[in-house]
C-alpha cells in the first residue's frame, strides 16, 4: 500500500489524499504518469485513474498545466437530455489523426461499465473506461494509442460501450 497526501504550506491542513495499492483496480503505469479522470471522482478508486499517453517533454508522458488526456466530462443530467436508451455516438472527426472523441448517453447510473477499443482481428487495443458512470452525456477521447502508449497503425477500428446487459460499438478510421 502507498499513499500520496497534499498539504497546505502551513503542514497540518490536508488538501487531498490519495491511498494506492498497485492493485487490480489500479492501472499499472510502467513508469507513466497517473491521472485522474475528472478531479470530481474519488480519487482512492482505482477505475477512475489511467496511465498518460499524451507524449510530453524529453519522452515522459503526461499533460501539465492542461486537462487530463483521458479526462471524461458529464455535459447535461440524463433527465434534462431525455436520455432514454445507452448508446454510443459517431466519432468526431472520423477518419482521425492523431486523436478522436465520441459521446456515450447513460440513462442512469451504472456500476459496471466498460468502453474498449478494439482492432479489426477482434484484439483489445485500449480500455478507454471502466467502472461507474452516473447518468448524462460523457464524452470520451481516444488518442490513437494501445495500452502501452503506443501509436495503433492506420486502419479500421470499433469503440465498443459494454454493461452487464449490452453492448453497442462505432466504427472509426485512424489515419496515420
Amino acid at each position: 500500500d502507498d499513499e500520496v497526501v497534499l498539504v497546505y504550506s502551513d503542514g497540518i491542513t490536508e488538501v487531498d489524499r490519495v491511498e494506492y495499492d498497485n492493485g487490480a483496480t489500479f492501472p499499472d503505469p510502467n513508469g507513466a504518469s497517473m491521472e485522474l479522470r475528472n478531479p470530481n471522482y474519488d480519487n482512492n478508486d482505482g477505475s477512475n485513474w489511467d496511465a498518460a499517453t499524451t507524449p510530453y517533454g524529453n519522452g515522459d508522458l503526461g499533460t501539465p498545466g492542461a486537462k487530463n488526456d483521458n479526462y471524461v466530462s458529464a455535459l447535461e443530467p440524463a433527465k434534462s437530455m431525455n436520455i432514454k436508451t445507452f448508446q454510443i455516438l459517431p466519432n468526431y472527426p472520423n477518419p482521425f489523426n492523431p486523436q478522436t472523441q465520441f459521446k456515450v448517453e447513460v440513462p442512469e447510473a451504472v456500476d459496471q461499465l466498460r468502453i474498449e477499443i478494439f482492432n479489426t482481428a477482434g484484439q483489445l487495443v485500449k480500455t478507454i473506461y471502466q467502472g461507474r458512470l452516473s447518468p448524462g452525456q460523457h464524452t470520451f477521447k481516444w488518442q490513437g494509442v494501445d495500452e502501452a502508449g503506443k501509436n495503433s497503425p492506420s486502419g479500421v477500428y470499433f469503440a465498443v460501450l459494454k454493461t452487464q446487459n449490452l453492448q453497442k460499438s462505432i466504427k472509426m478510421i485512424l489515419l496515420r
